[in-house]
């Protein structure tokens, strides 16, 4: 079941928890047995390891698309639930117990399973298996072996099912006095921890100037440093969790001098800001920052690559720009040679039709993951504030329901599909066309029965330039699932059986489903017609 059906699910890897209402007027008793003559959705919640029934688990209906809290149940030692009365429809299952993370029915990620009542529907004998929840803890010291107390640990996992290799943010955790963290209630995957921290002695070191005096030796910076001991991303150890395991991940930090940036001619208005990826997250450093004179100096960094990029309403002499520091640098932000601005107009297709407000533009670059967002004014024209740096971005839509790019067009860069490649030092000029979005339903089957659970991957043509155009869902227990928001073109239809690990967005992992998928040919207002597909 699409993302956009739980909206009482918190965004992010890991479910979140959620919040009952006062008023349960559709509570049932423990192990109460529904009314013998309605619809039943009844199963029976087990551990996903093994198999045995977990009683004293409480499990709850919601009706799909809401978070109408519709009856709850507590299981018995045999882990059965049953809910009687229940009107025809589609209906959301979550299981909590201790020791167990709340947990939808057949989920995947962000996806689930929703359990459809109804005549000649199957809701009765369902198997939940639940997953006992995964911790990791570990203890921060310095290298003089003292505890690390003032410090950011960052929690990672990999995602194969975003379709392309990704290690995602989860969780940020904070140490105690005796620098001990902990990450709890995880479900089974691939971890890596990774801890940001600034050398308490070095906290008054922010004053000096670049190239003012001898270095002290407190002027010192901790690189950040990955569980097994590395400060590059490609050498960290993961943290392989099953159910129920329980990892132990110390990390040293070891200092090294500070290196001082001097970012210079910025202009008096703007703002700079500086990140640091960590993965595929862009995270602010723990560093000291000041501005003299329309220039900006940086203390505090360790050795790293770095992007900086400059803000400010209206500037025209921003820009966007990747270091790898060494050692001590000055430069010269606005005098980049390299830096493209980027401006264009938007149109909606079918009509001269305003395009809502609140609304931008958004260009994210497919190497950096950084995603920045232009405003669309009522004269439906936009412009990125200060200049984009070369590179290759994916061109979406954002802030308004049902509508998406149809197509661009651009001048100053190269268009391919829904990616635009930004050369150095030339203005970019796009036109934007919009297009409203088309809802595809459609069947998953198994030999000519609804399969549920399977994972439902919409694929446009030319997948490398389109990565903003695959749809996915995953289908409910009667075989059903929605698409939204899919442009004219297209697509081959797939239904996937035990894929949730595929790098979906790669051709050359698709290729071998591509031929047994459907094509389907999405127009312009079309729509209605439910699509029958058969898994793989």
């Amino acid at each position: 079941m699409k993302a956009r059906k739980q909206v009482f699910l918190t965004l992010g890897l890991l479910l979140g928890v959620l919040g009952f209402p006062a008023a349960r007027a559709f509570d049932q008793p423990r192990g109460t047995v529904a009314a013998a003559n309605s619809l039943k959705i009844a199963g029976t919640i087990v551990n996903a390891v093994g198999g045995q029934p977990l009683g004293g688990a409480e499990v709850t209906i919601y009706v799909a698309g809401t978070n109408q809290l519709a009856q709850r149940f507590v299981t018995d030692s045999d882990g059965r639930f049953i809910f009687g009365n229940v009107k025809p429809g589609k209906y959301l299952l979550m299981a909590t117990k201790g020791g167990y993370p709340q947990q939808p029915y057949q989920g995947h990620g962000q996806y689930s399973t929703a359990v459809a009542a109804g005549p000649g529907l199957i809701s009765e004998g369902l198997i939940f298996p639940m997953h006992a929840g995964a911790s990791i803890k570990g203890t921060l010291v310095d290298d003089q072996n003292e505890p690390i107390r003032d410090a950011e640990v960052r929690l990672f996992r990999s995602e194969p099912e975003t379709g392309v290799p990704l290690t995602a943010f989860v969780e940020n955790a904070t140490p105690d006095d005796r620098g001990q963290y902990r990450f709890s209630q995880l479900p089974p995957g691939r971890y890596f921890v990774a801890v940001s921290a600034k050398p308490w002695y070095a906290a008054a070191q922010g004053s000096l100037s670049i190239g003012t005096g001898p270095r002290s030796p407190l002027d010192m910076a901790y690189p950040v440093t990955y569980f097994g001991g590395s400060t590059e991303a490609s050498a960290a150890t993961p943290i392989v969790l099953k159910d129920g395991d329980h990892a132990t991940a110390d990390i040293a930090l070891f200092p090294v001098p500070a290196i001082r940036l001097r970012v210079r001619t910025l202009g008096d208005s703007g703002n700079l800001q500086l990140r640091q990826q960590v993965f595929s997250t862009l995270v602010d450093p723990l560093i000291e920052m000041s501005k003299v004179k329309g220039a900006f100096d940086l203390h505090g960094l360790a050795p790293g690559r770095y992007q900086i990029f400059q803000t400010g309403l209206g500037l025209q002499d921003g820009f966007e720009r990747v270091l790898d520091l060494t050692s001590d640098l000055e430069i010269d932000g606005a005098g980049s040679p390299i830096q493209s601005q980027v401006r264009g107009v938007v149109t909606v297709r079918g009509g001269s039709e305003r395009v809502p407000g609140r609304t931008a533009i958004r260009l994210s670059n497919l190497q950096s993951g950084l995603a920045l967002d232009a405003r669309i004014s009522r004269k439906n024209d936009f412009q990125f504030e200060g200049n984009l740096a070369p590179g290759v971005y994916s061109v979406s839509f954002v802030g308004a329901p049902r509508v998406v790019v149809g197509s661009v067009v651009a001048t100053g860069a190269t268009v391919t599909g829904h990616t635009v490649e930004i050369h150095e030092n030339s203005p970019v000029q796009l036109a934007v066309a919009l297009e409203r979005g088309i809802q595809i339903d459609g069947i998953a089957q198994r030999n000519g029965k609804p399969a549920s659970a399977a994972m439902i991957l919409l694929a446009p043509s030319d997948p490398a330039h389109n990565l903003v155009l695959f749809r996915r869902d995953q289908s409910d227990s009667d075989g059903t699932f929605s698409l939204y928001n899919v442009p004219p073109g297209t697509y081959t239809l797939l239904a996937l059986e035990n894929a949730w690990d595929l790098e979906w967005a790669s051709p050359t992992a698709l290729a071998r489903y591509l031929k047994a998928g459907k094509v389907v040919q999405v127009a312009a207002g079309g729509g209605g017609a439910k699509v029958t597909v058969e898994t793989q």
